[in-house]
């Protein structure tokens, strides 16, 4: 036998136990109880569907993805100079806003504008209780570069690894500390974002 991990982890590989196997997922402990793993279907919670959260308020509600996240960060201000008023903004995770509307006029009137819309939005939309793909923005700091090869570019390209990045590095070389760096990135998945990554230079990995 070869290669154990601790009792209560994770083994990495499939290692020989006698006549059992060890197999990705499954700790020693379990093969040493011989703990049955049959596939498990993805836990289910079934809701009434009676259940609604937010009242929908025909022609006064609209679902808006803003362009970045500068326009998601200025939005209010941004519909604020541009005249639009009677606006109510509720953030929904990622790029994506509710927006609700003092009257189903003004509502029309936006939704119609898109040459006005498409400063701040690449999606606007009539709320009708409609579900939304799953989007978050995570905070990631970058540690560990090499400081002969810390730059923005670098620092861009390590965190579009991990997601789509919507808040660019702002390092500068006359920063008083060169070790960190933080992006902003979007992503499609609640998973956490941890990780090590190794960098290629010159053929040279680090």
């Amino acid at each position: 036998m070869t290669g154990l991990g601790n009792l209560n982890g994770q083994v990495v590989g499939t290692h020989s136990t006698g006549s059992r196997s060890v197999k990705h997922g499954v700790s020693f402990l379990d093969v040493l109880t011989n703990k049955n793993h049959a596939e498990k279907e993805d836990d289910v919670l079934v809701l009434d569907p009676a259940t609604f959260s937010l009242a929908i308020s025909p022609g006064r509600r609209a679902v808006g993805r803003a362009l970045g996240f500068h326009e998601l960060n200025s939005l209010k201000s941004s519909l604020s100079e541009a005249g639009i008023g009677g606006v109510s903004l509720q953030y929904l995770g990622g790029l994506y806003v509710l927006i609700s509307m003092d009257s189903e006029e003004r509502l029309s009137s936006l939704l119609n504008e898109k040459d006005s819309w498409s400063r701040w939005f690449s999606l606007l939309q009539p709320w009708l209780g409609q579900a939304l793909p799953y989007e978050r923005l995570a905070w990631i700091n970058i540690l560990g570069v090499p400081p002969h090869l810390v730059s923005r570019a670098v620092f861009y390209q390590i965190g579009s690894r991990y997601g789509k990045v919507v808040q660019s590095s702002r390092f500068l070389e006359s920063d008083g500390d060169l070790s960190p760096d933080r992006l902003g990135i979007l992503l499609d998945s609640g998973n956490t974002v941890n990780g090590l990554l190794n960098l290629s230079w010159q053929d040279k990995k680090i």
